[in-house]
């Protein structure tokens, strides 16, 4: 009988790391888009990683457990699991439960949450640096006489963008601009009104506004003319993202055009994307290539720049930049969960190489946590 000889040990299974998506106020697969999804649960397994997906009410923290809902060929399953390896916080908390579960996954393991600076933030946080001479001048409106303020504004800078610092995607901005005659216009969305001067126009703006000054911050700021060739309003937009290494890099880099007769860009309201490059070719100024330098390495240094206060579990940000009649770059501002719909598999590409990163990394000390817990209360609040 033939000897086969001395058998091989099997060797253990791997062992797939799990990186956790957190959603507070929804189930999760509510809360993010399906192309996202998809994205994220193939770039997952691409990566040799597995997705496990739970909200603030699936977690027990007596128990250290999560149930949470995983994919397969057979479809989704849910169950009990351990803590993953790395969770990826993809909302805010609404209330003290939910930060109660916030900071028991971030005191137990490893996590990526987006968060930073709002509009008033922002340009404070960039005052000090060589990124200054990108922030558009502006103040915050105090709620006591509005319409002073704004006409004081309108004196000093001339056009003027009136809006909240928490944003509306492109809705309930208001656009102070003086016209033929010493005329002035108000333009709030579609609806434009004409005044006889300054006075009337801030007058209007400071009544719209008064009775939210309450609850909601609002900012006057600069007017920077940015629009295409055929006078549509246009902007730039820059996906950063960290990579695999925990390093910044563009992820996309698009023009966003307004939909014809708008006054924003925005794709919620009509508006369109297209190729920066193309965009940037036919500017009068400054050659594309000049330009799209300067725009990128802006978009990384802000990110630099916020995460030197937020903290590095800042994995993204979609950087907006105006660029003027001169060709000059003006930061718009920096938002965190920004929108992907035509780049979903690049984001996600991005999303888990850097959620895999973070997994290898030592946990924050008890400090470095307390610290977190403050910054995040404060933009919170």
């Amino acid at each position: 009988m033939h000897d086969a000889g001395p058998t091989r040990p099997t060797p253990p299974p791997v062992i797939a790391p799990v990186i956790g998506l957190l959603v507070f106020a929804k189930a999760p697969r509510e809360h993010l888009p399906p192309l996202r999804l998809r994205a994220m649960i193939a770039e997952a397994v691409l990566q040799g990683a597995r997705l496990a997906l739970f909200s603030a009410a699936d977690c027990d923290p007596d128990g250290g457990t999560v149930t949470a809902e995983t994919w397969s060929q057979a479809g989704w399953t849910r169950s009990p699991m351990p803590l993953p390896d790395v969770v990826l916080i993809v909302s805010n908390p609404r209330h003290a439960q939910h930060r109660r579960i916030e900071r028991w996954i971030r005191g137990r393991t490893a996590f990526v949450r987006d968060f930073g600076p709002d509009k008033l933030t922002l340009p404070a946080l960039l005052a000090a640096t060589p990124l200054a001479r990108h922030v558009i001048p502006q103040r915050r409106i105090e709620p006591e006489a509005p319409a002073a303020q704004i006409a004081d504004w309108l004196r000093t800078h001339g056009d003027c963008v009136v809006k909240a610092v928490s944003g509306k995607r492109g809705h309930g901005i208001f656009r102070i601009h003086a016209g033929a005659a010493g005329r002035w216009s108000v333009r709030k969305d579609d609806a434009e009104t004409h005044f006889l001067d300054a006075t009337a126009a801030a007058a209007a703006v400071g009544r719209r506004i008064a009775g939210r000054l309450g609850y909601r911050a609002y900012i006057v700021q600069t007017y920077v003319p940015s629009v295409s060739p055929d006078g549509r309003a246009a902007d730039i937009r820059v996906h950063v993202q960290r990579d695999g290494g925990g390093r910044w890099g563009v992820t996309r880099g698009y023009v966003r055009l307004g939909e014809a007769g708008q006054a924003v860009s925005n794709v919620s309201r009509g508006g369109y994307q297209g190729p920066l490059e193309g965009f940037l070719g036919t500017r009068q100024v400054r050659p594309a290539a000049e330009l799209l330098a300067e725009i990128e390495t802006l978009a990384l240094d802000v990110a630099t720049t916020i995460e030197a206060t937020f903290g590095r579990t800042l994995s993204e940000l979609g950087v907006d930049i105006a660029l003027d009649r001169q060709d000059h770059l003006w930061l718009i501002e920096a938002n965190t969960h920004p929108q992907s719909s035509l780049h979903e598999h690049d984001r996600a590409v991005r999303t888990i190489a850097y959620a895999l990163h973070r997994a290898t990394q030592p946990p924050p000390d008890d400090r470095a946590i307390e610290e977190i817990d403050e910054a995040m209360d404060d933009t919170d609040a």
